[in-house]
């Protein structure tokens, strides 16, 4: 027994090897605050998004960038292409960038900027929070639209207020936490339907984030019992499975009728990456061109593209190359942008 006692105390010292203190979001803020012209259009991004979803503006919204955030200049890069594409396409898309500063891991890997942004296992977190902080202010600045997946709760109060529009991805939809964060968010959220393809557990995270919820939060250093109101703006994200994918229109119209038997908002958001896209960059186009006629249909409202300077993706190491994705293949801009103009102007949308 001494010797078994002996063996759990050992263990229970190595489990945590280090600690650091982070910055509240408050002292965060005030390092990197967002100017009034930001802080508005942050405001104004959030009401067109709304208004898109209650299909009284009836642009596309487009969701699209880097499967995953990894360096500052090839960002900026690709922030300065796309809000030249923004503006050509503004009067029938809104187009919102991806800051996706977090990755959800099944297994083991990189868990993304916000957490190790020098790619190196250092976790430098106040440096990943400042950096991602940072790329939020420049984009917001040149009135770029911003888009991300909230994945920790904790810290969602560093950048929330540089988000016009959020997801709770596949992994955590159906996590009663994630549910009561988006239900305090104040932009509008999209829940993914599950790894299984099943889009129930994405409803109940859509009815139970459009209720009010009281849960403990972390702000300033803080635990606080926090009630919120219920975000209305909830809405469902169809990704396909892991066996096949979802963006076929017998599938989409299923889910439409589902929702409005729930009483939500009737039309739905497509990711043509994931399980629609069969984790293939170029399928996605495919994805694109079948379901862009769904919106003359009212049945879809957003789509969501992964793109990023260059064509693919590439393993860490540590001779990385320029604007590649590290994590999921991604469309190249150039593809990204030939596309959207070709089919738009197919449509007789673009001028």
């Amino acid at each position: 027994m001494l010797h078994f006692l002996f063996i759990c105390k050992s263990i229970t010292f190595l489990i945590i090897l280090k600690s650091m203190e982070l910055k509240t979001a408050q002292e965060i803020k005030n390092l990197l605050p967002f100017s009034h012209h930001a802080t508005q259009f942050v405001k104004n991004t959030r009401q067109h998004i709304q208004n898109i979803i209650e299909k009284k503006d009836p642009r596309l919204l487009l969701i699209t960038g880097p499967c995953s955030i990894h360096d500052i200049p090839s960002t900026l890069e690709y922030m300065e292409k796309l809000k030249t594409l923004n503006a050509r396409v503004k009067d029938e898309i809104l187009i919102l960038m991806r800051f996706y500063f977090e990755k959800p891991r099944t297994r083991f890997g990189w868990k993304g900027f916000l957490y190790d942004p020098y790619l190196d296992g250092s976790y430098q977190m106040n440096e990943g929070i400042k950096q991602a902080r940072y790329l939020l202010q420049q984009a917001l600045e040149m009135a770029l639209g911003t888009a991300t997946e909230f994945l920790d709760p904790n810290m969602s109060t560093y950048l929330e207020d540089g988000i016009c529009w959020g997801c709770v991805g596949a992994r955590t939809s159906s996590s009663p936490i994630h549910r009561q964060m988006a239900s305090s968010l104040h932009c509008p959220i999209g829940f993914k339907n599950s790894l299984s393809g099943d889009l129930h557990t994405a409803l109940h995270a859509i009815q139970t984030a459009n209720l009010p919820n009281t849960f403990p939060k972390l702000i300033n250093g803080k635990l606080v019992a926090e009630t919120s109101n219920g975000n209305p703006f909830c809405h469902l994200i169809m990704r396909g499975s892991k066996n096949k994918p979802n963006f076929d229109i017998e599938s989409v119209k299923n889910a439409c009728k589902l929702l409005q038997a729930h009483h939500f908002f009737p039309h739905v958001m497509i990711d043509c990456a994931h399980g629609n896209g069969q984790k293939l960059a170029e399928k996605q186009l495919d994805v694109f061109e079948t379901i862009l006629p769904y919106k003359d249909e009212g049945l879809i409202f957003g789509i969501m593209l992964e793109s990023h300077l260059n064509f693919g993706n590439q393993p860490m190491s540590d001779t990385l190359k320029y604007g590649v994705s590290i994590t999921d293949p991604c469309l190249s801009f150039d593809q990204l942008e030939a596309s959207i103009l070709t089919q738009y102007s197919m449509t007789g949308f673009t001028h």
